[in-house]
């Protein structure tokens, strides 16, 4: 059975909610779970235009250490449990593109700003096997439309997941609500599929949701505030993508009702990358 690693810590109450959904889900299928392993990494805080600016080049270096550390355990299938740093993610260099001063095996303390993660070689050492050849050693087919490679990893993404179960429910009008750097993106961009964000006012409500989650604060009161954006595209939109694991926490303990459809973006890929397992 394939070994799962789990990227968490962005969100550290989205990445227990991925986890135990994952858990859930495996009981109504009654299917057994692998191996998991879960990394909680205390990533640098990237939630506006301005602190993704700052801080883009340290958070891919951690993402980095990341995908090192779980490669090193042995994962063979991973998610990376944060919408916003899909897109640093993205930015990350081929593995043979990756500088040598980078490529040293041990441990070592990284001690420049730029730079603040302990850092393992390993991922960097390795050289990448064609993508068939990694499908057959996880039974994957080769044209997985939700899954990427990462050195001897496949990465389930997130925001594929959630726009299939778009496209499967036939929506096309979407509400996207998540971080200032997650709506000024392309993250969730796919033709035929129109995508409309919150005001400059709407966006600052949104963020102190996301802020109050990320402090363990949970309440009724924000989902309520929540609701309250989607009520102001009612009429525009045929649904809403919660495209930031955070918003799913509240939604989880304080539903956010709305006659839109909601996307889960926790659950839809929790359950999703059960079909890989």
């Amino acid at each position: 059975m394939k070994k799962l690693g789990i990227i968490g810590g962005a969100g550290p109450l989205a990445s227990a909610l991925f986890y135990e959904t994952l858990v859930q889900e495996s009981y109504r299928l009654q299917q057994a779970l692998p191996e998991i392993l879960l990394l909680n990494y205390p990533f640098t805080r990237g939630l506006t235009v301005e602190e993704n600016q700052r801080s883009g080049s340290i958070s891919r270096q951690e993402l980095l250490h990341c995908l090192n550390t779980l490669e090193v355990g042995g994962a063979t299938l991973a998610v990376l449990v944060c919408n916003t740093l899909h897109l640093e993610l993205a930015r990350i260099p081929h593995p043979g593109a990756i500088p040598k001063s980078t490529q040293k095996l041990g441990v070592r303390r990284v001690q420049s700003a730029e730079n603040r993660f302990l850092q393992r070689g390993s991922y960097c050492q390795y050289k990448p096997p064609l993508q068939e050849s990694i499908s057959r050693q996880l039974s994957i087919p080769p044209d997985a439309q939700l899954l990427s490679a990462f050195g001897y990893m496949h990465l389930l993404r997130i925001p594929d997941c959630v726009l299939k179960e778009v496209c499967k429910r036939g929506d096309k009008r979407l509400l996207l609500l998540g971080t200032q750097t997650t709506c000024a993106s392309s993250l969730y961009s796919q033709t035929g599929i129109t995508l409309l964000c919150p005001s400059v006012e709407a966006q600052g409500v949104v963020d102190r949701v996301i802020d109050h989650v990320l402090e363990g604060h949970i309440c009724a009161e924000d989902a309520r505030l929540i609701e309250q954006v989607i009520e102001g595209f009612a009429e525009a939109i045929d649904g809403v993508i919660l495209g930031c694991t955070d918003l799913p926490v509240l939604h989880h303990h304080f539903p956010i009702h709305s006659t839109k459809s909601i996307y889960d973006s926790v659950k839809i890929s929790a359950k999703t990358i059960l079909r890989y397992l």
